[in-house]
């Protein structure tokens, strides 16, 4: 089956290519002399919005989400400042820079993947970036006091290697989003994400696959990304990332020249989306898709401008804007996220229960006499994001309370 997906995806690849590659011999000339005014036709700005999923019921918009997530980082830095002990206030820092990267920085991430980044996307990136690798920071360096002490058993080594390891690839996936927020860092980026493409984790790898392509893709080495690409099209394995990558793979086949193709996988990517994808997800999906078939045709329109095919050109346009009004009009679906933007390594310790309230001693009669049914209430212990409040363990006796019956008055 991939040999025949394959061979079906070069054969119509090479009959689109083959057709403009005619057409491109054709007296461009008298093409562009034809329609002057498709060289300088202004193209609409895409308007999107990105997928609502990920807001919590209280949040109505995309603003609003943003400023949720600042929220949730803040009381997690607070803890981090409350805590006293080292060996407890490293895998708060950890949660905290693995809540940064992959929750506060994915909708720039988001739109950068996409296309559709805003000019101010990089230096927020940046700062979210920038405060995630100080965190990081802090917790190795508490990390190495801590390890300078023996492990107290097997348990806490292990901990250690968890928390040393989760500050390896968290360093890693900082240093490959700063990269892509500061092209000066892109280098660095990449030597970083090395050893995560051998990750046996499946959805840290992934990520990293996709943050390379995207550096190199940045730093102009599309061909050196391609070429660690599978040729063959099949079903994402982790998602987001995987889809994402895909999507990637035809926006550099654009940039080395080969429209056709570029063209001919995202319209194959668009009909895969049905399979790929849960029915909810996929007109999120396909939206994303449209994003980048709209752009592609853009794109082939510019090259067939270049050459002279104005009359092709417009077409290439036409096509472009036929996808806008189909996926972009007033009943919009959002666009697919990249979320999360890196895997989560780490969740946060749940915070500790509150102490029990302290009532004064009362004088009454009734208060000093011992009460035999009376219980001790025990504080419950509040909800830590991701885990379930552990539920109260039913008795396995039982005691049945006998009605009392009166004598009969004689």
């Amino acid at each position: 089956m991939c040999k025949i997906a394959q061979e079906s995806v070069r054969s119509s690849a090479l009959r689109m290519a083959a057709t403009f590659a005619m057409i491109a011999a054709v007296a461009p000339a008298a093409s562009s002399a034809a329609e002057p005014k498709a060289t300088t036709q202004r193209e609409e700005k895409i308007s999107c919005r990105l997928s609502p999923r990920a807001w919590p019921e209280s949040v109505k918009s995309e603003k609003a989400y943003a400023e949720w997530i600042d929220r949730q980082v803040a009381l997690l830095a607070e803890r981090v400042k409350a805590e006293p002990a080292p060996a407890s206030r490293i895998p708060l820092l950890l949660s905290l820079a693995n809540l940064r990267l992959a929750r506060q920085a994915e909708p720039e991430l988001t739109a950068m993947a996409l296309g559709v980044q805003a000019p101010d996307d990089a230096r927020r990136l940046k700062q979210t970036v920038d405060k995630a690798r100080h965190d990081v920071a802090q917790a190795a360096s508490l990390l190495r006091k801590v390890e300078s002490a023996p492990a107290d058993g097997k348990l806490e080594t292990k901990q250690r290697t968890r928390w040393k390891q989760a500050a390896e690839s968290l360093t890693a996936l900082a240093s490959a989003l700063a990269g892509l927020a500061d092209e000066k860092l892109a280098a660095p980026g990449l030597a970083g994400l090395e050893p995560l493409l051998e990750s046996k984790q499946a959805d840290l790898a992934a990520t990293a696959r996709l943050l390379r392509m995207m550096l190199l893709q940045e730093s102009g080495q599309t061909k050196k990304a391609l070429a660690d690409v599978d040729p063959v099209l099949g079903p994402p394995k982790q998602l987001p990332h995987d889809f994402f990558t895909a999507m990637l793979r035809c926006r550099m086949l654009a940039q080395r020249g080969s429209d056709a193709v570029a063209s001919a996988l995202a319209l194959q990517i668009d009909v895969a989306c049905e399979k790929w994808f849960d029915k909810a997800q996929v007109p999120e999906a396909r939206a994303a898709v449209a994003l980048l078939r709209m752009e592609l045709a853009r794109r082939w329109a510019a090259d067939l401008d270049r050459k002279g095919l104005s009359n092709h050109a417009a077409r290439r346009r036409a096509a472009a804007e036929r996808i806008r009004k189909d996926f972009f009009g007033k009943d919009q679906a959002g666009v697919y996220r990249l979320l999360p933007a890196v895997p989560v390594l780490i969740e946060p310790p749940p915070p500790p229960p509150p102490p029990a309230a302290k009532t004064p001693p009362s004088t009454s009669p009734a208060a000093r006499r011992p009460s035999s049914t009376s219980t001790a209430s025990k504080p419950s212990m509040p909800a830590s994001p991701g885990r379930l409040v552990p539920q109260p363990k039913r008795s396995t006796t039982q005691t049945t309370s006998k009605p009392t019956t009166k004598p009969s008055p004689k």
